[in-house]
């Protein structure tokens, strides 16, 4: 079993070579994460997509002993990359890939995703994440993790609490033993 750190090392591997042209324009164009205790107003995502995403995303980067991506607000993330640097189609995919997971959800259990259990929720992305490539719910799967890693690591809480990056670093020391500094910069 690979620790939570190790996945999301490899899945940022695997995502920093193909991120979307839409992420990486909002990247350059300074789409980040809101920063903690900001108000935000949702213009693309509904209530109920919300509740989606907000489970999804939280299986994805769950809380442990940093903040997962609830913490990080991934779900405004998202909403803010899906209204202003996402075109329409890419727009469309999403949300219909979204609906997909749902049906997905209401035919697993008869309730919505955000009310199955963790490990319904999790069954159900593993189907998604391990579909044929190419597919519908593989590509939808694709860009929901992408936008939630891209989401998690550019928030204030990513940078700060899970990387630990410092505004301004201290003085390079090349060899300094892990037990003097706790956790390693990512």
């Amino acid at each position: 079993m690979i620790t939570r750190r190790e996945a999301i090392q490899r899945v940022a591997v695997l995502l920093g070579a193909s991120l979307s042209t839409s992420a990486l324009a909002g990247l350059a164009g300074g789409c980040a994460a809101p920063r903690t205790g900001e108000a935000y107003t949702f213009r693309t995502l509904d209530e109920i997509q919300r509740a989606t995403i907000n489970s999804a995303t939280e299986r994805i980067i769950p809380a442990t002993d940093t903040p997962g991506a609830n913490g990080a607000r991934v779900t405004e993330f998202i909403d803010t990359m899906l209204s202003d640097w996402y075109r329409a189609e890419e727009r469309t995919q999403f949300l219909n890939g979204l609906a997909e997971l749902e049906a997905a959800s209401i035919d697993k259990a008869s309730q919505p995703f955000a009310d199955l259990s963790e490990a319904d929720q999790i069954e159900i992305l593993r189907r998604f994440s391990s579909d044929p490539d190419g597919s519908t719910t593989r590509r939808y799967f694709q860009l929901l993790k992408e936008l939630t890693m891209v989401g998690y690591y550019t928030s204030e809480i990513g940078m700060t609490v899970e990387l630990q990056h410092e505004e301004v670093p201290g003085v390079f020391e090349g060899c300094v033993p892990l037990e003097e500094v706790g956790r390693a910069w990512a």
